[in-house]
C-alpha cells in the first residue's frame, strides 16, 4: 500500500487555530476532504480520533457524574441505566472525531468516520486519521 503523509493546515481569523489532520492518498479529492476535516477539527474541537482512544477513566467520571444528577432527580436505577448509556452515546458524538456529525452539510452529511470510509472506497486506498492536533491561540 502506498502512503503519502498529508498535512492540511487551517487558519481561522475567528477562533485562531490550526488543525493538523494526517492520513493517506495522492489525489486532489483527498486534500480536499483533509482540508475539510481541518476546518471540522478546528470548529468543533474533538479530543479523540476512535472511541477505543477515549481513557476508561473519562468514561467512568462521566457515568458517575451523569449516575449522580439522575439519582439527585429521583429516577429509578433501570431508567438510570438507559439514562447513563444515552448520554455516553452522546459523549462520544461530542468528543469523538469519527463519531461527529460532519459540520458542513453541503459538502458531506453523515459522520466523519463514514466520510473518510466513503472515500477509502472510492480511492481504492486505506484512509484513516492516525491523529489529529489542534492549537488555540489566544484562548
Amino acid at each position: 500500500m502506498y502512503i503519502l503523509l498529508i498535512i492540511s493546515l487551517f487558519c481561522s481569523l475567528k477562533n485562531n487555530c490550526v488543525s493538523v489532520p494526517k492520513g493517506s492518498a495522492k489525489s486532489d479529492e483527498f486534500k480536499n476532504v483533509a482540508k475539510q476535516i481541518a476546518m471540522h477539527v478546528a470548529a468543533l474541537r474533538p479530543e479523540y480520533v476512535n472511541i477505543e482512544d477515549v481513557p476508561e477513566n473519562r468514561i467512568d467520571e462521566e457515568k458517575e457524574i451523569i449516575k449522580k444528577q439522575s439519582e439527585n432527580e429521583g429516577k429509578p436505577d433501570e431508567v438510570i441505566t438507559k439514562i447513563v448509556e444515552g448520554k455516553i452515546s452522546s459523549f462520544y458524538k461530542d468528543y469523538v472525531l469519527n463519531e461527529q456529525t460532519f459540520c458542513n452539510p453541503e459538502f458531506y452529511e453523515g459522520q466523519v468516520g463514514t466520510m473518510i470510509e466513503e472515500l477509502s472506497g472510492r480511492l481504492g486506498e486505506k484512509i484513516y486519521i492516525k491523529k489529529f492536533s489542534r492549537l488555540e491561540v489566544g484562548a
